[in-house]
């Protein structure tokens, strides 16, 4: 509280006195809002395949899961750092950090992903938790995320 306190200038002059004054912050609130989404429907689909797999497929279902959710991890610090470093939300703002969360993503997450989603499909019975809350909103951010870029 002490610190809310201290800030309350600060947060005065975020605010504004003009209508739109938290447009940028809207949409870095919206861009953090997908990658956890995607983090959390990867932890609860992989839970789901490690509850129904066997032994032996298990420890290579934990091992593929675990490293996309550490690259998810990484994306979420490193757009959240990113977003923290600037003053005023501004499309530049968004811009780099959307950058600074895809260069911390590699280029075989959307396999990763898909690897995933077709282990899931091959259950009795077929499940789509991944491919639609992993695989496919993956695809799109990355889509979205790298058009923009110059």
């Amino acid at each position: 509280m002490p610190t809310a306190i201290a800030a309350v200038g600060d947060l005065v002059a975020l605010m504004g006195q003009g209508a739109g004054s938290l447009d940028g912050w809207a949409a870095s609130r919206h861009d953090l809002w997908r990658l956890s989404h995607i983090a959390i429907h990867l932890r609860q689909g992989a839970a789901h395949l490690r509850d129904l797999e066997s032994q032996a497929d298990d420890r290579a279902i934990r091992k593929v899961a675990k490293s996309l959710q550490k690259e998810l991890r990484r994306a979420l610090v490193a757009y959240a750092y990113a977003a923290m470093r600037v003053r005023e939300a501004s499309p530049q703002a968004i811009r780099h950090a959307r950058e600074a969360a895809t260069d911390r993503l590699s280029n075989r997450c959307v396999d990763i992903a898909d690897q995933l989603s077709w282990l899931e499909a091959e259950l009795t019975p077929p499940r789509t938790l991944i491919r639609d809350g992993v695989a496919h909103p993956l695809r799109d951010l990355l889509i979205d995320w790298t058009a923009a870029r110059p």
